[in-house]
């Protein structure tokens, strides 16, 4: 896969910032889409160096829709995918092949992480 690969958590509220079960919850969950999509993730990686961020605690964007973490993979300034985690679901994850915000307009300097 990547040549470094390092995982951080943003903080910018407590309240927003996943415990440590939910954290390893989250980081199981990484593991599992990241063996599940493999090629597709090295393929979009290219042996470049990744930050994976966990984007703050599980959620869900709009009633009835399954809770997730939103995980995005920096490779330097900008995200170059995001990942919808589900934990206990058969799917493991939502693989967008884009950053969000992150991908284009906004960059990773804009906010500080903790160690996941």
């Amino acid at each position: 896969m990547a040549s470094k690969t390092t995982y951080s958590c943003l903080f910018s509220y407590a309240k927003y910032y996943p415990s440590d079960i939910e954290r390893a919850a989250a980081k199981r969950a990484l593991e599992r889409a990241e063996e599940s999509f493999e090629e597709v993730i090295g393929g979009r990686l290219v042996g470049r160096s990744v930050e994976w961020v966990l984007m703050g605690k599980e959620h869900a964007l709009y009633m009835g829709q399954k809770l997730h973490w939103t995980v995005r993979a920096f490779c330097g300034d900008h995200a170059v995918m995001t990942l919808h985690l589900f934990d206990g679901q058969a799917e493991p994850a939502e693989l967008f092949m884009n950053g969000g915000q992150w991908g284009t307009v906004r960059n990773r300097a804009e906010f500080c992480t903790l160690p996941w």
